[in-house]
Order: C-alpha cells, then sequence, then structure tokens
C-alpha cells in the first residue's frame, strides 16, 4: 500500500492505518467480510481500558486460523472466520466472539449495559445467536448465561 501525503491548509495530512485496515480485511462500501475480535473489541465497547498490541480480526481474506500482519505502527492478527461473514451476521458473529472471549467474572453492571447497547444497536436477536451459536465453543453459551447478558437479547 503506498500512500501519497497531501497538503491542506492545516499542513501535510498524514496516512491513517485505521482506515486502511477497515477497507482491507472488513468492509469495503456495502461488502462487509470481517469483523474485530478480542481484547481490541473489547477496548472499542470500553468494557476494557487497556488498549491492545495486537488488533486481532476474523476476515473471509484469511484461509490460515492465524496469520500476523504489521500495517503502520500496529500488529494485526488475521484469522479465518468460524463461518463465511457477510453484512447480514457481521454483527452477530462479532457478538458471539465477544461472549467467546470475555471472562464473566469481570462482567458488572456497567459492563452488561455496555454490552447491552452493542446489542440494541446493532438489532440482535436470540435467532440470530440460535443460527449461529453451534460455529462457537460450548463456552460462549456458558458466558451468555452466567452473564446474563442473553437477557438482554430481544425475542
Amino acid at each position: 500500500i503506498y500512500y501519497i501525503p497531501k497538503t491542506t491548509q492545516f499542513g501535510v495530512a498524514y496516512f491513517n492505518p485505521k482506515k486502511v485496515i477497515d477497507k482491507k480485511f472488513i468492509r469495503e462500501g456495502e461488502n462487509v467480510f470481517g469483523y474485530y475480535s478480542g481484547s481490541y473489541l473489547q477496548y472499542e465497547l470500553g468494557i476494557s481500558k487497556l488498549n491492545p498490541a495486537t488488533i486481532e480480526i476474523y476476515t473471509n481474506m484469511e484461509s490460515r486460523d492465524l496469520h500476523k500482519v504489521k500495517l503502520g505502527n500496529y500488529q494485526i492478527a488475521l484469522r479465518k472466520p468460524r463461518t463465511k461473514i457477510d453484512k447480514f451476521n457481521a454483527s452477530v458473529l462479532c457478538f458471539l466472539e465477544l461472549m467467546n472471549g470475555i471472562e464473566v467474572e469481570t462482567i458488572d453492571e456497567y459492563k452488561r449495559k455496555l454490552i447491552s447497547d452493542y446489542i440494541s444497536e446493532n438489532r440482535i436477536t436470540q435467532k440470530q445467536i440460535t443460527k449461529y451459536i453451534p460455529f462457537f465453543p460450548d463456552k460462549t453459551c456458558r458466558n451468555l448465561i452466567e452473564s446474563e447478558v442473553i437477557y438482554r437479547v430481544p425475542q
């Protein structure tokens, strides 16, 4: 990827690697083919205060279980998705991945509210969860129930 800096009235405009990461591994226009995961997703949602050193992404563009790349100052861990990602299931898969990686003991009412807000914003339903949860380990379902987050998902 090449970048030619542009001069604006405020000075030189610098390259934003996050835009490249989004376009290359997550979405291009209406076409969605990936989502953020792991501790980076928890950081983005406000569940964790620690900014992780590695951004974890599940993307259709990866055929290996794990492939690490560096883009700008970011270390990226690309993972093969559990099932094909599209614009209709990306938010559900992202949510289930969040529940798979979260430590239930650390979930308090504030974090439960943040997760509930994500569910509401992305209009995730129990029917969608039921459709995709077989692709995830049993831990995901256990975490959904023990954290009581499943009770905040609409029918």
